[in-house]
């Protein structure tokens, strides 16, 4: 079997059998193709709408948690409606 072998920047070429190996060639190695530079990040969204979302989700949550588990917690200090519903 052949083998190429890249080491100390010379590439050497091998050729193995079941009991020697033979150095068929020896020459200087290719230099590596250089890396593109990443992509710029994209800019953050604006602090406002991260706080938006953040309180959304925690309304959106709490709402399945009370459709879900709704024996979990006692209800609203005045009834069903809280406050809301204890001054109607």
């Amino acid at each position: 079997m052949k083998y190429k072998v890249t080491l100390n920047g010379k590439t050497y070429e091998v050729e193995v059998d079941e009991t020697s190996a033979m150095l068929v060639d020896e020459y200087e190695a290719l230099a590596p193709a250089p890396a593109a530079a990443p992509a710029p990040a994209a800019p953050a969204a604006a602090p406002i709408l991260k706080t938006l979302g953040f309180f959304l989700i925690l309304a959106a949550v709490s709402a399945l948690a009370s459709v879900f588990f709704p024996d979990q917690t006692a209800g609203g200090v005045y009834g069903i409606g809280g406050w809301l519903g204890a001054m109607i």
